[in-house]
């Protein structure tokens, strides 16, 4: 109570308009009846801000994240609920070495479980400029092995970054199993894309379970 803003309202909320994005809050709040008629302020509720949408070109690498986390900094996921409690299944943040990340020490994992064929995302942040429809992905991905069937990742578009339906494909990758593989996906009409999705996202193939994946060193550009 002796920090920070303090704002008085007559009413049910109060607008406040200098956060920043990407930023974690928190705020009390106490009834005040008349001058010296007041209640004890109240436990402190906490929030995050979203990021600001991007354009490009945009670089993210997840190397200032912490490792076994859910937390994919500006990116998000959609992953089957059964996973939402694994620091290891679904998309986490991982540092191993034995996988040989392109920038230390992170990348992200994507790894199914038991839950095939329920949909596995990792989805970017929105976008200002990719309906202009010359921009283009470029990352680094593998697989934890060579796998049969293979382990692929599908590289798309969406509307909606909580709705797995809005999917749109645009290239299935097979990955290699033992290094990082650089690739490049067209966001362009030529290649499948509608012209108005906003957001990039890689979605695990679900060919069977216990599938991993690995990417790194995601570039949004023109």
């Amino acid at each position: 109570t002796t920090a920070g803003v303090k704002a008085f309202s007559t009413t049910s909320g109060v607008v406040v308009d200098t956060l920043s994005p990407f930023t974690c809050y928190e705020f009390l709040v106490r009834t005040v009846c008349q001058p010296g008629d007041t209640s004890s302020w109240s436990a402190p509720f906490q929030f995050c801000t979203p990021c600001s949408p991007i354009s490009a070109p945009y670089t993210e690498n997840w190397d200032a994240l912490s490792s076994g986390s859910k937390d994919v900094g500006c990116f998000s996921s959609i992953e089957d609920a059964s996973l939402s409690t694994s620091t290891f299944q679904g998309v986490t943040i991982q540092s191993s070495t034995f996988n040989g990340p392109i920038s230390s020490p992170n990348y992200v994992e994507m790894d199914n479980g038991f839950s095939s064929p329920a949909p596995l995302l990792l989805v970017s942040p929105p976008t200002t400029d990719m309906t202009a429809g010359d921009k283009r992905v470029v990352f680094f991905a593998r697989s934890s092995f060579l796998t049969t069937p293979t382990t692929d990742v599908v590289v798309g578009t969406m509307s909606s970054p909580g709705d797995a339906n809005t999917f749109n494909p645009l290239d299935t990758i097979v990955l290699d199993g033992s290094v990082f593989t650089r690739y490049v996906v067209d966001l362009t009409t030529a290649n499948g894309y509608n012209g108005t999705d906003q957001f990039f996202a890689f979605a695990h193939s679900q060919a069977a379970n216990f599938r991993t994946l690995y990417i790194d060193d995601v570039v949004y550009e023109a």
